[in-house]
């Protein structure tokens, strides 16, 4: 907790770093947390202290939140559950236990952080070409005969 001193004639007001840097991590904005805490916005945004500690918030945020997005893009394999000597542990129908199930890596995260991260665009080849085409009707020769016979 840290006072936040405010001109004369008002009190000064506790606020709560920890819980700033938590809800900036989350990429709560300034108007959020300070409604959060009860807190004039202008109030929170004039300490420079909340600034450092909201600026470090939200880049600790966005890390948390690329190591998540590789770890998706990337996979996992499932745990199991061994025994002290590191041998799988089976049931009793020769299954091994799962501690925690593993997951493909996912082809859509991998694309859009090849999109987001390495300038990786879609780009589809449309070429057109133009051709001259002649369209007879199934009559055109017997109309043709007709006309010149006249």
């Amino acid at each position: 907790m840290k006072i936040i001193n405010k001109p004369l004639g008002r009190p000064n007001q506790e606020v709560d770093f920890k819980e700033v840097y938590k809800l900036a991590m989350l990429h709560c904005t300034v108007s959020e947390i300070a409604s959060h805490m009860d807190l004039n916005e202008k109030t929170l945004a004039a300490s420079e202290d909340f600034q450092e500690i909201y600026k470090k918030g939200r880049e600790d945020g966005r890390e948390s939140l690329r190591r998540l997005q590789f770890r998706k893009a990337e996979g996992q394999e499932a745990k199991l559950f061994t025994d002290k000597d590191g041998n799988i542990v089976k049931d009793e129908k020769g299954k091994p236990f799962i501690i925690q199930p593993g997951y493909a890596p996912d082809t859509t995260m991998q694309i859009w952080l090849g999109k987001q991260q390495l300038g990786q665009t879609d780009q589809m080849a449309l070429g057109r070409t133009e051709v001259a085409v002649t369209v007879l009707h199934k009559d055109y020769e017997k109309g043709k005969k007709e006309k010149d016979a006249t």
